[in-house]
Parts: structure tokens; sequence; C-alpha cells
């Protein structure tokens, strides 16, 4: 077993100089989360694929996500993790995806699990090479041990909308929130929810902003620690960015809305708001 990453949240982000230095050690998974034809056209050597944005829920009830898991679980398998391994996921820039392949791991109760601060794009800038070779793969034995408490489901939210402890985080572009960039039947947001766009968490360089600029951030507007955090999107992806944010800062009990508003807007019977801009 490979002590690297410490688990229960020990490390959540390394470095492309860690990385370098560690990524060619037993017991070390480097995932590459980007489509396959980006994955072929150049990544980390050693690294292998799995396309996180392919891997999709259907919906945020019990059967889905358990359907859900078994998908996981299979395909993680399939490129050689296993329960002892420590799992770096990476793609262009410390963006959703990889944050989602993070929330992913969290979800299935695998804590041995950081991403790449400023993904390929940071590798390359430290002038470490990049190979169209994919290495030899040799099966995984990872088992999933589901987390309940990494996933929302719209009925805990529903529940829970009235709820001072609990904070409904949207981390959509301002005109999704508002309404006015409609993307599923209904527009608009959850009542009550916060409003914080995931890209402000980011650098122009595509690294995340230091933790007491991101902990500013949060708490400004009243995504504090002592809140149950649950963070939605569209689908899932911008939201486990979010969720990856506040794990980073130390949040203890984080949610990530799996199905997001693609499930929440087309639902008619779960109210929505239209904040005024």
């Amino acid at each position: 077993m490979s002590d690297l990453i410490p688990a229960n949240g020990g490390w959540l982000l390394v470095d492309a100089s860690w990385l370098h230095d560690h990524f060619g050690e037993s017991g070390v998974v480097v995932i590459d989360a980007r489509p396959s034809h980006a994955y072929q056209s150049g990544h980390i050597p050693g690294a292998v694929n799995l396309n996180v944005y392919a891997i999709r829920a259907r919906s945020s009830e019990p059967e889905d996500v358990a359907g859900f898991e078994r998908e996981v679980e299979q395909r993680l398998r399939s490129i050689g993790v296993r329960n002892d391994s420590d799992v770096i996921f990476y793609e262009d820039i410390s963006g959703p995806t990889a944050a989602r392949g993070v929330w992913l791991m969290e979800l299935l109760g695998h804590e041995r699990v950081a991403m790449l601060d400023g993904g390929l794009h940071a590798w390359v800038e430290a002038g470490y090479d990049v190979t169209t070779a994919a290495p030899e793969i040799e099966l995984g034995d990872f088992s999933a041990n589901l987390r309940p408490d990494r996933l929302a489901s719209a009925s805990y939210i529903l529940e829970h909308l009235n709820d001072p402890g609990v904070a409904i985080w949207d981390t959509r572009h301002e005109s999704e929130h508002l309404g006015m960039n409609v993307l599923a039947r209904r527009g608009g947001t959850i009542p009550g929810a916060i409003h914080l766009e995931w890209i402000e968490t980011m650098n122009p360089d595509g690294t995340l902003k230091e933790p007491e600029v991101l902990r500013a951030r949060l708490v400004a507007k009243g995504l504090t620690p002592d809140k149950e955090i649950i963070p939605f999107c569209q689908s899932g992806f911008r939201s486990a960015h979010g969720y990856f944010v506040a794990r980073l800062l130390g949040y203890p009990r984080v949610r990530n809305y799996v199905t997001s508003w693609s499930e929440w807007g087309n639902r008619p019977d779960l109210p929505v708001e239209r904040p005024r801009g």
C-alpha cells in the first residue's frame, strides 16, 4: 500500500512537482479525466484514461444511484484502481471534471484521492513530458462502499429547504441562476440558493485560488463551515467543483446534488425561485 495521500481528507490537492516526484511509485494511479480523444493527443506518462464526463446518473432516486455506483465501480476496476490505491485525477485545469472524479471516489468510500492543481496545463508549464503511449493496465480490485452523506437527492433537498443549518449553493452562471438562460423545462434556481459561480474560485492560469481567498469568498456568501453545504449546477459537474472546494477547505458536511437542475428544473412537483438580478 502507498501512504502518499493520507486518508480521511488529509490531502485533496497536489501540484505538478509533487506528482512528477511520485507518479511512478507503486500504488499511485493517475487518471486523465478528459475524453479519449484528448487523452490520445497527449497525456501525463503512465496516466490511464477515464472519461468522467460520460459517467452520469439518470436521477437522484435510490435505484438509479445504485446503478450509477455499480457502473463507476466497474470502470474504476477496468483502469487498475485498487482498494489501496492513491488516486490522482487531472484534466486541462483544476476544473469540474477532475473535481467530479474526486467526488466520485469519496462517494464510493475511497478517501485516498486528490486533484492535480492546474491540470495538464500546469504539468506542461513546469516543463514535464507528455506522451501518446497508453500504459499497460492490470485490472484493479476496487470495491465501492457508498457514502450516502456525500450525495444529495431531490427529496433530501426538498426536506431541508427551510433548514437554517443547510446552505444550497448554486454554482452556475448568473444567467442560469436568474432564469434568463433556461436549460430545462423551467428556469431559475432552488428556493433560497446562494449564488457563487464555480469559476470565481479559479485563478486565470487554471489553478485554484489560495485557501484563505476561497474561504473568505465562501463565508462572505453565507457558505460557512458550520452548515451542511449542497452545491448544484446543471448536471453535477460544476457542483462537484463546489463540493471539492468546500472539502478542500475542511468543511465537514458537503453533498453533491449529482443530477442538479437537469432533474430539479424538469420536475413540476419541485419549487422554483427566480431571483431578481
